[in-house]
């Protein structure tokens, strides 16, 4: 697909495809199809109408169903193969809810059992799994030549949605994976990486090419992902806060 306009101090040696990937991570998919929601905002919408349904708010209507269950249905199909490898397991329950649901929603029994099945799809969807799955379906999608530039956005918009729903500061990841990408000598050398950059101060690293190859660095960012923000330094302060509050 044609790659953003971006412009880099300097071209690390990597696949067409691969580069176009890392100058739109941080556009989170923007440019995907806006007839296909991404799974995660479809499937917390259904999460939502059960959850009024069971607390006796009524159902939607019946076109408002049918619609529903086109977007949910496109959301599930349009993921990449490797994440719904991971799904697998809980697809054909859900599928099967997902099948009768202009009329189960009209029973408050019945509508339990969808959200059953729902809470399971989206407990699987939140696993570190899931995540990367979603990451190597993107790379995926970006290096095969005959994929649409519609296509590659959605990876990229399904990738974001599977990381900020498990946790993952997206932002601060993208920023991260542009630099792996990149080959950034001294970011890859931080990480104990042997980047063929002996004979440099440390300071002088960020200029230059650490030589990692193409597969370590993807792998890299599929390693960062199972990273979760650090949320005790502000459990700490929220206590402290109350404490101080209260005198």
């Amino acid at each position: 697909m044609r790659p953003r306009w971006v412009i880099y101090s300097a071209s690390p040696e990597m696949s067409a495809g691969l580069n176009a990937l890392r100058r739109q991570l941080r556009a989170r998919g923007s440019q995907a199809p806006a007839d296909v929601l991404g799974p995660i905002i479809a499937l917390r919408e259904l999460e939502a109408i059960c959850d009024s349904v069971t607390a006796g708010r009524g159902a939607p209507s019946r076109d408002n169903r049918v619609s529903l269950i086109a977007d949910i249905q496109r959301s599930i199909e349009r993921l990449g193969p490797e994440a719904t490898d991971v799904i697998a397991p809980q697809l054909p329950d859900f599928k099967k809810q997902i099948g009768g649901l202009g009329k189960t929603l009209d029973s408050v029994p019945a509508t339990r059992t969808v959200n059953l099945a729902l809470s399971s799809l989206l407990e699987r969807l939140g696993t570190a799994e899931a995540v990367a799955a979603g990451w190597r379906d993107a790379v995926a999608t970006f290096r095969h030549l005959s994929a649409s530039p519609e296509c590659c956005e959605m990876r990229i918009l399904q990738l974001v949605e599977l990381a900020e729903n498990r946790g993952v500061d997206y932002e601060t990841w993208a920023l991260k994976a542009e630099r792996f990408l990149g080959d950034d000598a001294r970011i890859l050398a931080s990480l104990g990486e042997k980047t063929g950059v002996t004979d440099a101060p440390t300071g002088q690293l960020a200029a230059q090419l650490g030589g990692v190859s193409e597969e370590r660095r993807i792998q890299l960012c599929e390693d960062a992902l199972s990273e979760l923000p650090d949320k005790s330094v502000v459990a700490v302060w929220s206590s402290s806060s109350a404490r101080s509050m209260s005198r």
